[in-house]
C-alpha cells in the first residue's frame, strides 16, 4: 500500500466514525439537552443511540490523535519520530487544523468522562453528555479540516506532476 492509499483507508476508517457519531447526534437530538430526569428514563432506543454517541465519540478522537495526525504531519513533511501527541497538536494548530491546544485536552477528558459510568449520579452523567455533546461538533469540524488539507496537499501534488 502506498501512502495515498494509506491515508484514503484511514480517512475511510475515520469517516466511518464521523458519520455514526452524527447519526447519533440527530438521533438524540429530542433529547437535549440532557437532564438527570432524562437519564433515568431512558428507553432503549435512545439508549443505544446514547451509547453509540459515546462510542463513536471516543473512537473518532482516538482515531485522530493516534492516526490521523501523524498521517496529516508526515503528508505535510514534518517528521513525528519522538514527538508527543501535544507537539503534534501543536503543529496542526499551525496549520490551522486544531483551534487550541486547551480544545483538544477538552476533547479527551470528554472522552475520559463518557468511558465511566455514574449511576448513582444521573446529574453528573447528564453534564458530562452535554458537555460532549456540544464539543462532538468541534471534534467534526476538526476531522473536516484534517480531511481538506490532505486531499488539497495531494490535489497540488497531483497538478505538479501533469
Amino acid at each position: 500500500m502506498n501512502s495515498g492509499e494509506i491515508y484514503k483507508s484511514a480517512l475511510e476508517i475515520s469517516g466511518t466514525h464521523a458519520e455514526r457519531l452524527q447519526t447519533a447526534l440527530q438521533k438524540l437530538q429530542h433529547l437535549m439537552p440532557f437532564k438527570a430526569t432524562t437519564v433515568k428514563n431512558l428507553n432503549e432506543l435512545d439508549f443505544l443511540y446514547l451509547e453509540l454517541f459515546s462510542n463513536r465519540f471516543a473512537k473518532l478522537q482516538d482515531y485522530m490523535g493516534n492516526t490521523l495526525f501523524d498521517l496529516c504531519l508526515v503528508n505535510a513533511g514534518d517528521s513525528v519520530d519522538g514527538m508527543t501527541i501535544i507537539d503534534k497538536v501543536n503543529k496542526l494548530i499551525k496549520y490551522n487544523l486544531i483551534s487550541s491546544e486547551a480544545t483538544w485536552r477538552d476533547f479527551r477528558k470528554a472522552r475520559n468522562h463518557l468511558a465511566h459510568e455514574y449511576p448513582a449520579h444521573p446529574e453528573l452523567t447528564a453534564k458530562y453528555i452535554n458537555e460532549t455533546i456540544n464539543l462532538a461538533d468541534e471534534l467534526l469540524k476538526t476531522h473536516a479540516k484534517i480531511k481538506i488539507f490532505y486531499w488539497a496537499r495531494i490535489n497540488n501534488y497531483l497538478e505538479q506532476m501533469r
